[in-house]
């Protein structure tokens, strides 16, 4: 996977520029998946108490892909957006407060 960095216009190039950034420079990194990540903190361990969550947007998508086994090990989620009623319904309990949605797990691991 590589990513190409594009340059900007007005001031953030100009600083750029003088950061020595190079534009047109291609780096490798390595992806994971959410569900991914997760295991591996859950693997170490044992559960995640609370996982605040802002990835502009894909916060829905990310929830649905996320596994139930993996879901159950996360106690409290808190995303910022309103989410439609079914959104993790299986596992966790949803509530809003202002513009946060809170999912309380319905049976976390102890």
């Amino acid at each position: 996977f590589s990513v190409k960095i594009y340059g900007a216009t007005g001031s953030v190039l100009s600083a750029n520029q003088q950061a020595g950034l190079n534009f047109e420079e291609k780096i490798e990194i390595e992806v994971l998946s959410a569900e991914s990540l997760l295991q591996e903190i859950v693997a170490e361990e044992g559960k995640i108490d609370v996982l605040k969550m802002d990835i502009e947007s894909m916060e829905e998508d990310i929830l649905r892909s996320l596994g139930e086994n993996t879901l159950r090990r996360i106690r409290l989620i808190l995303v910022e957006g309103k989410f439609g009623k079914d959104v993790l319904s299986t596992t966790h309990r949803q509530s809003v407060y202002g513009s946060i949605t809170r999912f309380e797990a319905l049976n976390p691991v102890p």
